[in-house]
């Protein structure tokens, strides 16, 4: 059958059952008859018992910087136009054969300003969201609330607040197989 969907059912009621062999080949199935399944792709990674998040090793420490930051007062002479700067912006990519990837993105802001309070009073929800977070300047840490498409309410955010945000995105790839994301600097 052409309908992917068939054999993914039955790798979910085989993966209820406890059948990780027959489970793996139906999901293998759909793949076959659809590569950009990314639950699909999930749900293989963890038969295999592997870590679904490969980026993990990577990953910086993230303890590390924030013990590391210079104080709001510091930041501004450095950055005396910023409102926030950007602590982190890291991005691990996995191309699959097909040209789909998944991309696992970790973001660490520290609010400067009042402005930088009026900008930052919501983050994006992009993705599957792994996790969000405000470390207040007292340390107090809050989680912003937010569904699915929308973005995140930060209530209480001061000047001097840490925002930390890290989610994976799927992309279906291009005719012409991996087409990546375009990237800029700028001061």
């Amino acid at each position: 059958p052409s309908d992917e969907g068939i054999p993914r059912r039955i790798g979910e009621m085989l993966e209820v059952r406890g059948d990780k062999a027959g489970a793996g080949d139906a999901y293998r199935r759909s793949l076959a008859i659809e590569p950009f399944q990314p639950n699909v792709w999930r749900a293989i990674t963890r038969l295999e018992g592997r870590d679904e998040d490969f980026a993990a090793g990577w990953e910086p420490d993230v303890q590390q910087i924030l013990a590391s930051l210079p104080s709001v007062e510091e930041l501004k002479k450095q950055h005396p136009k910023a409102v926030a700067v950007t602590v982190l912006d890291h991005n691990v990519t996995q191309v699959r054969a097909d040209g789909s990837s998944r991309s696992y993105v970790h973001m660490i802001y520290k609010v400067l300003d009042e402005k930088g309070v009026e900008k930052y009073d919501s983050l994006p929800n992009a993705g599957e969201t792994l996790l969000v977070r405000a470390i207040l300047p007292d340390g107090t840490v809050t989680t912003p609330t937010g569904m699915q498409g929308a973005p995140f309410n930060i209530e209480g955010l001061v000047p001097g607040t840490v925002l930390e945000q890290r989610f994976a995105v799927s992309e279906r790839g291009s005719a012409k197989g991996y087409a990546g994301d375009k990237f800029y600097f700028q001061d």
